[in-house]
């Protein structure tokens, strides 16, 4: 065990080497996302955010809280959804017809 103050030593040591690994994780986690982001911003960017941008690009707005998200939707042909996705899709409706 040590005397309290080789205790607190030895606890101080831990903390620096610990603060000291943080900023290298916080370095590499940083390079990681700036290495992949040119290449793969879309698929870590929340699409709503997305579609507000493009939006706002082209003078309008995009919003989901009033309704846009269901309006795309509408716009796609139901075979560009995975059967896997739309099969949940129709179930979901199904429940909310029975309610």
């Amino acid at each position: 065990m040590g005397s309290l103050e080789e205790r607190l030593d030895r606890g101080s040591e831990e903390l620096m080497e610990r603060k000291t690994k943080l900023g290298e994780e916080r370095n590499r986690v940083r390079m990681t996302v700036d290495a992949e982001w040119d290449a793969g911003a879309f698929s870590l960017v929340p699409g709503s955010i997305l579609l507000a941008k493009v939006a706002e690009h082209f003078g309008t707005v995009f919003s989901k809280d009033r309704g846009d998200t269901e309006r795309l939707a509408r716009l796609l042909p139901a075979e560009s959804v995975d059967k896997e996705l739309r099969v949940l899709l129709q179930d979901i409706s199904r429940e909310r017809q029975d309610e």
